[in-house]
């Protein structure tokens, strides 16, 4: 993949479409080879590969997360924030969307 290409991962159901994501996203390890995300490698540069990927579910109920501050405070700890900076910076962004009154949204 190239900067600014749209790519799809297509398959059926259990050909590793999630995996394969989740391993980019360096939240799971490879078992054998290794991934290159603009030259910095994902076994072994996971810190600075997570700032260049990011990853949004379709379904967030299937990572049991309820509501968008629980999910965007789990985005933040993902790509290296710790917990202190995870909240304050998901504070700052979702006052400046105008989001933050409806942190405690269930989602549906």
């Amino acid at each position: 993949m190239y900067e600014n290409e749209i790519f799809g991962l297509l398959g059926p159901n259990g050909s590793g479409k999630t995996t394969t994501l989740l391993t980019i996203a360096t939240l799971y390890k490879p078992t054998s080879g290794d991934i290159l995300v603009f030259g910095h490698s994902a076994s072994r540069e996971d810190y600075e590969v997570r700032k260049l990927v990011g990853i949004a579910f379709q379904e967030p109920k299937a990572m049991w997360i309820d509501k968008p501050i629980d999910l965007l405070n789990w985005h933040a700890r993902v790509v290296g924030y710790s917990g202190d900076e995870a909240k304050r910076v998901v504070r700052e962004v979702m006052e400046l969307l105008g989001l933050w009154e409806r942190r405690n949204k269930y989602f549906y």
